[in-house]
């Protein structure tokens, strides 16, 4: 898709674990506060355009990511 940066909304979660990370794997997923168990994805990612270093930062809202209802994925 050529995305610098993914965050993660309420349909992506909603798809649970196991199908959420096998489709976003080739992607930049960045949410800082996403977690399921031991696995984290990292929120902020810098790249450079036009000369500049420009920074992206990802969260996913708390709501978005319940835990039980996301198949363990969890917005802390």
């Amino acid at each position: 898709m050529g995305l610098d940066g993914f965050t993660p909304g309420a349909g992506d979660l909603a798809l649970g674990v196991e199908t959420f990370t096998r489709i976003t794997t080739p992607l930049n997923v960045l949410a800082g506060n996403l977690t399921c168990g031991e696995t984290t994805w990292p929120g902020g990612r810098v790249v450079q355009r036009g000369g500049l270093n420009v920074g992206i930062v990802g969260v996913v809202g708390a709501d978005e990511a319940p835990g039980d209802a996301a198949g363990g994925l969890r917005g802390e």
